[in-house]
């Protein structure tokens, strides 16, 4: 439930000399311009005295007019992107004065554009730069947001995979249903439910448990409890926290994936040192990542665990 905010140190030259020279690329080849399609056919009136296109081809042309646009003052270029980016007004006049095709942002198309360049440059900066993340004392997550369940919808049981069910009798799942994305979670859920060293598992909501990040809140995909006994090393805890991208390589994850995922294990580091946060593409993988053995089935341990269940319930 605790919640964390991020440290980073930017270079801020450099950042605004990278600045300068994608936004010159960008508007290098750039007009302000607008784009028609216009498109011509046949109509007449048919025997019903009625109105109607002809069956014939249809021929369609693009025009393309240059337009042109109120000046804006460097001030008012600088404010509006001040207030989409947060961006210091100094740097902004910096990057302005060194940009080739500087009339071009006089055309709110094309500087809503190079604002959004720019925001997604310094987010991608500040991920990449961030030294730690701090605990904000006193403010903290409301559970019933973290476990508040996805709406699940006549249709989604139309799918075999849509929706896990767990089994009442014996589940570890924290609830009875849960919305799966992808026949890959679906598969997940199941084997966690069946290896009896997993004692407790959920679905997170998307929004519900948040992590700050520069591009915003993130989630997690799902929480793990496991037997401190069943884990090859017991230092790191019993509580992992699972980021899913079912199927893919390291290599494929995108550099937006990657920085998000450091940002979760940066979170979880300054919030606790019993929780383990990392990214899997498979349950084999979760294994493996997180050291978890695989246990008995259920139904097996239950029944070797006859005439001892006050231990039992002790130990869990």
């Amino acid at each position: 439930m605790k919640r964390t905010i991020y440290k980073f140190k930017l270079d801020k030259d450099k950042f605004i000399d990278d600045c300068i020279f994608e936004i010159s690329n960008k508007l290098k080849f750039m007009r302000a311009k607008n784009e028609y399609k216009v498109e011509t056919g046949k109509a007449k009136f048919n025997d019903s005295q009625m109105f109607a296109m002809e069956a014939a081809h249809y021929e369609d042309q693009d025009l393309e007019i240059e337009i042109s646009s109120e000046p804006k003052s460097d001030f008012e270029i600088a404010n509006y992107i001040m207030y989409h980016t947060m961006l210091p007004r100094l740097a902004i006049f910096k990057i302005l004065q060194g940009i080739e095709k500087r009339e071009l942002l006089d055309n709110q198309d094309i500087l809503d554009e190079v604002t959004q360049l720019i925001l997604e440059n310094l987010g991608n900066e500040k991920a990449k730069n961030i030294t730690s993340y701090e605990v904000i004392n006193g403010y903290e997550l409301d559970s019933r947001n973290i476990f508040e369940l996805d709406n699940i919808s006549e249709e989604d049981f139309e799918e075999s995979w849509r929706v896990f069910q767990a089994k009442s009798d014996r589940s570890s799942a924290m609830n009875k249903y849960y919305k799966m994305d992808s026949e890959g979670e679906y598969e997940f859920a199941h084997r966690l439910e069946n290896n009896s060293n997993v004692l407790l598992f959920t679905k997170l909501k998307k929004g519900g448990f948040v992590i700050d990040t520069p591009y915003g809140n993130y989630s997690p995909d799902w929480a793990v409890v496991c037997r401190k006994e069943s884990l090859c090393d017991s230092s790191i805890g019993i509580y992992f926290v699972v980021e899913s991208k079912w199927g893919k390589a390291d290599a494929n994850l995108q550099e937006v994936e990657r920085n998000k995922i450091k940002c979760g294990k940066l979170h979880f580091e300054a919030v606790s040192g019993q929780v383990k946060f990392d990214w899997i593409k498979s349950y084999d993988d979760f294994k493996q990542k997180f050291g978890v053995a695989e246990g008995l089935d259920l139904n097996i341990e239950a029944a070797g665990r006859k005439g001892e269940g006050s231990d039992y319930i002790l130990r869990v």
